[in-house]
């Protein structure tokens, strides 16, 4: 099969040009071949109005819709041939002088489908830090798991799959108890990458919400523990830690995951 060559880019939003701290936001592509002109943004603003402290309120939220607006303006002229991708893709990440950036500029061969690749670019480049901390937080279910297994429960831990919405919406946990079957204990051990602005708040995001989505419905337990560890990090980082564990205290019962007699004491807890 015929591979077609196309241009990437990565998306950085600079809020602070003078320190130089930048944040990945997105991808823009360009397929000259079939003349095609994607892209893909994050759009959730929790994760930069957080970590960038001084933030004005809105600003990446309305950053990220007139950034829309630009692309699906320029995917519109593309696709109707009013515009050559290649051309508008290159005027496009033309340095300037403001908070939005471009880096990573590369061109690469593709058999096909174009948008899979964009879609694993965004995933790399925006979710990068939640890949490498996925890894991390494999051990730290095994090392609370062999804790309690080591226990020897009458009624273990296992996973259990709650399904929300008649089943639309399912939230897989890897220790819960069940008697009667009804979920009586849930242990979410948690562990935080620091090391970058994506790495902290991509696993925030996408946790937090679905325990909030559970309570509310009545599903999550009162007895919820929630052990936790994370990668070193800066004062800043560290802050914005702080205001995560604040959150997940409002699910559950936050503790250090190194603390074994609590996570012990919590299983045995009739």
């Amino acid at each position: 099969m015929t591979k077609q060559a196309c241009r990437y880019a990565v998306v950085r939003f600079v809020p602070y040009p003078e320190s130089e701290e930048f944040a990945n936001i997105g991808i823009v592509m360009a397929v000259p071949k079939s003349n095609r002109f994607l892209f893909r943004l994050e759009i959730n603003d929790v994760r930069y109005s957080r970590f960038f402290k001084n933030l004005p309120k809105g600003l990446y939220k309305q950053l990220a819709k007139d950034l829309e607006s630009e692309y699906t303006a320029i995917q519109r002229l593309v696709s109707t041939n009013k515009a050559n991708a290649l051309q508008a893709f290159e005027r496009l990440v033309v340095p300037r002088s403001n908070i939005v950036a471009f880096g990573g500029q590369r061109t690469l061969l593709l058999q096909n489908q174009p948008e899979k690749k964009l879609d694993r670019l965004f995933d790399h480049y925006v979710h990068h830090a939640f890949t490498r901390k996925e890894g991390h937080e494999t051990r730290l279910k095994r090392q609370v798991r062999q804790v309690i297994d080591d226990l020897r429960l009458e009624r273990p831990f296992r996973p259990h799959t709650f399904k929300l919405y008649e089943g639309e919406l399912p939230v897989q946990v890897d220790l819960a108890q069940v008697v009667d079957e009804k979920v009586i204990k849930v242990i979410k051990p948690f562990y935080f990458d620091l090391t970058t602005k994506e790495g902290l708040w991509d696993h925030a995001d996408k946790w937090i919400p679905k325990l909030v989505r559970l309570k509310r419905a009545g599903e999550l337990p009162e007895r919820t523990l929630l052990p936790l560890d994370h990668s070193s990090g800066n004062q800043r980082q560290l802050d914005a830690l702080e205001d995560i564990k604040r959150e997940l205290a409002d699910l559950g019962t936050v503790i250090r995951a190194e603390e074994h007699d609590k996570i012990r004491s919590f299983a045995l807890d009739s």
